[in-house]
């Protein structure tokens, strides 16, 4: 209506970006059975880059094969090329093998010997944001192996060894894509957003007592969860808002707050 330029923040699943994709192809291929589509899935991968003696790994005559089994497509492909395939997906299955608290490590290798490590680095040219994306992503999942490590003590081996948590673990997590606002654009944001930026003109939208962010009613249900440990203990929403709001009215920003002319019902508010 005003055709203003505007910038929305916007979430990705991990598994949507180059890194999930390494992390949930090398899940897969650390169990049988091993497919040829999800090894190339991974040779494919923009991050990753094997080298085979000294040149990147020639992976075409895979391409090529009749059947979808990596196992029996090994036996008739170049003796070098399949020591290296076998060596790769050995080194997969070894995460099932260990502990939560020795994922991170292990997996950490794994990632450097096929490339992605020093794709993120800046050894190889990436455009600035994929570049960008992807380091927010392994951000996310450093974060993931590190919750995982610290629920080691609580692990149960009969429900699932250290490749299984890591694939549920990666479901339904997200990191956010943003992108570069042009010059004198609108950007919407949540209130904790907006004070890591920096602003000429800010605009609270709604702000009236019944409106203002607070605490979620606790159910009968969630509520030893939340007391059970103080890892688990809900942050005070509204305090955590008020601060943010505070820290926007000290800013050299020119405020403006707003009140809703309608109820969520409709009708006008008074």
């Amino acid at each position: 209506m005003y055709e203003l330029p505007f910038n929305l923040q916007t979430e990705i699943p991990l598994s949507e970006t180059a890194l999930g994709d390494v992390v949930q192809i090398v899940c897969q291929l650390a169990q049988e059975p091993r497919s040829i589509d999800t090894l190339l899935d991974l040779l494919t991968n923009p991050l990753v880059t094997i080298t085979q003696t000294g040149e990147n790994l020639d992976y075409h005559e895979l391409a090529r094969a009749e059947t979808n089994r990596l196992e029996s497509t090994l036996e008739h492909v170049d003796d070098s090329l399949a020591a290296t395939v076998t060596s790769l997906t050995r080194d997969a299955a070894a995460l099932s093998e260990v502990s939560l608290e020795e994922l991170p490590g292990q997996l950490d290798a794994l990632l450097e010997r096929l490339g992605v490590s020093a794709a993120l680095e800046g050894e190889q040219e990436l455009s600035s944001p994929l570049r960008e994306r992807e380091l927010r992503a392994r951000d996310r999942l450093d974060r993931i192996l590190e919750t995982l490590a610290l629920t080691t003590p609580l692990a149960d081996p009969e429900i699932g060894d250290s490749v299984d948590r890591l694939e549920r673990a990666l479901h339904g997590v997200s990191i956010q894509q943003s992108t570069r606002p042009p010059e004198e654009s609108v950007v919407v944001c949540s209130l904790a957003e907006a004070t890591l930026r920096e602003f000429e003109q800010v605009y609270v939208l709604g702000l009236t007592t019944t409106q203002f962010p607070s605490d979620p009613e606790r159910t009968a249900f969630t509520r030893p969860i939340y007391e059970s440990h103080p890892d688990f203990e809900q942050t005070d929403v509204s305090a955590e808002a008020r601060y943010h709001l505070s820290v926007l009215l000290g800013s050299t920003a020119s405020i403006h707050l707003s009140i809703p002319q309608q109820s969520v019902s409709g009708e006008p508010h008074v």
